[in-house]
């Protein structure tokens, strides 16, 4: 179908080309050194009718949020331009309103350019094109040959608190919850779960939230079964050091192959740079998702930027945990609408779970240091929403199974938490 010209088409071709750029990065890998893209992008410039010039110029935009995995010279962007068939006039575009017949083009500044009417090609023939599709009958025949060869879907082992979760290779789970709640805990006790049952498995965290020390320190409350305060203030009693100790030197194995991001290169460039270079695919944790993504954009903007380089860690074969910011009318929703920047965040992940306060069925106004809370599932793109019952030792940062047959842990435990926060105990000598 084609479209009349007219002067709305005419001011936002810009805008037009950039987004077709970008929904082609989100849905491709760069293969090599990024040619392909390269190439690409080069496409849909000609589409819009931009002339070499400005196809420089759009592609130098787009690598200031998807930088390529070499650098290439205006001339060699240039040359991708004059090397691609697509030429505008040949083809409609019906994504967003739609492109017609010789549709001029617009420059940065918005301004209308002549278009190029010179060396006009024949359009593509299905052939030309054949690459684009993959062949059900081939796709059919690959999936039934996995199957007989025993391939499967791979979830990692995040713990018994949590079977089945929906954490594993090309997969991207979203776990949100208002402020206090224990999202950035609950992020980092799968992750220590996953390294200690999965123990080649590479992991990288990208936290502008906490620092590496902070999280690390929040880790070794919950195995030495001691505060955080008491990690932090350095309270322990004696025996409290020597189990630290001991716990301490098995951490440091299982995490030999983890990876804190430092929060100056946690740019979105600089985590795709990584994810090109990087061998093996692994688990990448992003904490939060609203912090990330060029500082001068807004927080919507930021935040597809942000899952736009989250996706393409799932299509090199990463599993990835995003930890997301919520509404602050959505702190008691159950729906993906209680994500902050919702539209931005639903349609990249995969799961997406809401980390909410259950009621204490004996005492329902009782607030304890030790939580009752419900990892409650409320998107799932593979399969049943499936939901966890867990307890929150809030003092020790650290999560476990709610069995309704199991009493919760004692309510000593949290006080003997808060004596040794304040040094209570070990101001009186005690070795427990």
């Amino acid at each position: 179908m084609r479209f009349p010209r007219t002067e709305e088409y005419e001011v936002d071709l810009w805008d037009r080309a950039i987004k077709g750029m970008m929904k082609y990065s989100n849905e491709h890998s760069d293969g090599n050194d990024g040619s392909r893209r390269l190439y690409a992008y080069a496409g849909i410039c000609k589409f819009f009718d931009f002339d070499a010039d400005q196809t420089v110029d759009l592609v130098r935009e787009m690598e200031k949020s998807y930088p390529f995995p070499r650098e290439y010279t205006d001339d060699q962007i240039r040359k991708r331009w004059a090397d691609n068939s697509l030429e505008n006039g040949n083809w409609a575009d019906n994504s967003d309103g739609g492109a017609y017949q010789g549709q001029s083009a617009t420059s940065a500044n918005g301004k209308a350019s002549k278009p190029n009417t010179a060396d006009k090609k024949d359009p593509p023939t299905e052939a030309d094109l054949a690459h684009m599709f993959d062949d059900a009958a081939d796709v059919c025949r690959s999936v039934v040959t996995g199957i007989l060869n025993g391939e499967a879907d791979k979830l990692f082992d995040c713990g018994p608190a949590f079977p089945k979760i929906e954490i594993g290779p090309g997969l991207l789970k979203l776990i949100g919850a208002p402020p206090g709640r224990g999202k950035t805990a609950l992020a980092m006790e799968l992750t220590y779960n996953a390294m200690a049952n999965e123990p080649d498995l590479p992991v990288v965290v990208a936290s502008l939230e906490m620092s590496a020390k902070v999280l690390i320190k929040r880790h070794l409350a919950g195995l030495a079964g001691v505060s955080y305060d008491a990690i932090r203030f350095n309270t322990l009693t004696t025996y409290q050091r020597q189990e630290l100790a001991n716990d301490a030197s098995g951490l440091i194995q299982r995490i030999a192959g983890a990876k804190f991001v430092k929060q100056d290169f946690c740019g979105i460039g600089d985590l795709d740079l990584w994810r090109q270079v990087t061998k093996k695919p692994g688990l990448l944790v992003l904490d939060y998702l609203q912090l990330f993504g060029n500082a001068g954009d807004d927080a919507k903007t930021r935040s597809e930027q942000t899952m736009a380089m989250a996706s393409r860690y799932c299509a090199d074969g990463w599993g990835v945990i995003c930890v997301s910011a919520l509404n602050r009318a959505g702190y008691n929703e159950s729906s993906m609408a209680a994500f902050r920047d919702s539209n931005s965040v639903e349609y990249g992940a995969s799961s997406a779970y809401l980390l909410n306060e259950a009621t204490n069925p004996d005492d329902p106004d009782r607030e304890d240091p030790i939580q009752w809370l419900r990892l409650e599932c409320v998107k799932n793109r593979h399969g049943a929403k499936r939901s966890y019952d867990l307890y929150f030792n809030g003092p020790q940062m650290s999560f476990s199974e709610r069995n309704p047959f199991t009493p919760p842990p004692a309510e000593r435990e949290a006080k003997f938490d808060q004596f040794n926060a304040e040094g209570v105990l070990a101001a009186e000598g005690t070795d427990w």
